[in-house]
């Protein structure tokens, strides 16, 4: 029984369930698609070795560096509620496939280790405050509050140059 729309004038060989050709990679359970998913797997679980790998020695050199600079306290920003926030699929699959809480347990047993105390705080609006006096910074002008005299675009100077400069 040949496949419609297929364009070859021979008959294709279909395997015993009838749901597709016998030995296509994308079908369950053939041996190809064994193959492809067990390969899969392993490169998968190479990547996630390497990330944690590299989440451990920057723990590792984090704690090094605080204990020849002498620190007693670190404080660590803790993003909570990152996970639950709705900002699409893509970025709820980035935020999801991060590895924050395996670098912050890391980091927090390395410290713990060589008796330097941790703490957590809310990250929100911490960008927008001085560390050292506490001021707020301030709010950015909108662009409908500048006066349009004072804005110009490339393409208005470009324009206001061609029509004063005369070659002569």
């Amino acid at each position: 029984m040949p496949r419609s729309g297929t364009g070859s004038p021979t008959p294709t060989r279909w395997c015993r369930c009838g749901l597709g050709k016998a030995g296509n990679p994308r079908r369950t359970g053939s041996r190809r698609w064994k193959q492809l998913a067990r390969s899969q797997r392993k490169a998968e679980a190479k990547n996630r070795r390497v990330v944690k790998l590299a989440g451990n020695r920057a723990a590792r050199l984090a704690a090094e560096f605080m204990v020849a600079n002498h620190v007693s306290l670190a404080v660590i920003g803790n993003p909570t509620g990152i996970e639950k926030k709705a900002s699409g699929r893509v970025q709820n699959r980035r935020t999801a496939r991060w590895a924050r809480t395996h670098q912050r347990d890391a980091l927090c047993y390395r410290l713990e280790e060589l008796g330097i105390q941790t703490a957590f705080t809310e990250e929100r609006g911490k960008s927008s405050v001085c560390p050292t006096c506490g001021a707020k910074a301030a709010k950015r002008a909108a662009a409908s509050s500048v006066p349009s005299s004072l804005v110009t675009s490339p393409t208005t100077a470009t324009s206001r140059a061609r029509k004063t400069w005369s070659p002569r």
